[in-house]
C-alpha cells in the first residue's frame, strides 16, 4: 500500500519576462524554498534549493536543449562539495571538490574523453565553477 504524502506547496516571488513568460519564481515547502529560473520558452534553465535565501543543497543549471550545464552543491550560501560541469552533448567536462568556496582538487575532462587533474594555478583561476 503506497501513502500519499500532501506537501503545502506555495509559490511566490514571480517574475515575468517582457513577453509575460515565467521567468523566475520561489517555491516554498516547509523551511526550505527552491528558486527556479526559466528559459523564456519555459524551459527550465536553473533550480537551486534554499533555506532562509541562503543557497543549501545541490543548485542544477541546465543548457537549453534540457541537458545539464552543471551541478553545485552549497552549504550556507557556499560552495561545498563536489560541483560537476558538462559539455552541451552532455558528456563530463569538470569536477572540481569544495570546502567552504575554496577549491581544493579538480578534474578536466577534455570532449575526447582524456581526464588531467588540474594544478594549483588552474584551481585559482576556476575559483567558481
Amino acid at each position: 500500500m503506497s501513502k500519499i504524502i500532501d506537501l503545502d506547496v506555495k509559490s511566490y516571488g514571480r517574475k515575468y519576462y517582457d513577453s509575460g513568460a515565467l521567468k523566475s519564481e520561489i517555491l516554498q515547502i516547509g523551511k526550505q524554498q527552491i528558486l527556479q529560473i526559466y528559459f523564456e520558452d519555459g524551459s527550465l534553465q536553473a533550480t537551486s534549493p534554499t533555506i532562509n535565501f541562503k543557497l543549501n543543497g545541490k543548485a542544477i543549471v541546465y543548457y537549453r536543449n534540457g541537458n545539464i550545464h552543471c551541478k553545485i552543491n552549497y552549504l550556507n550560501h557556499q560552495q561545498d562539495g563536489l560541483a560537476q560541469g558538462y559539455y552541451y552533448n552532455g558528456k563530463k567536462a569538470i569536477e572540481i571538490l569544495y570546502k567552504r568556496d575554496k577549491a581544493k582538487i579538480g578534474v578536466y575532462y577534455k570532449k575526447s574523453g582524456f581526464k588531467q587533474t588540474m594544478s594549483e594555478e588552474q584551481l585559482k583561476r576556476k575559483s567558481k565553477l
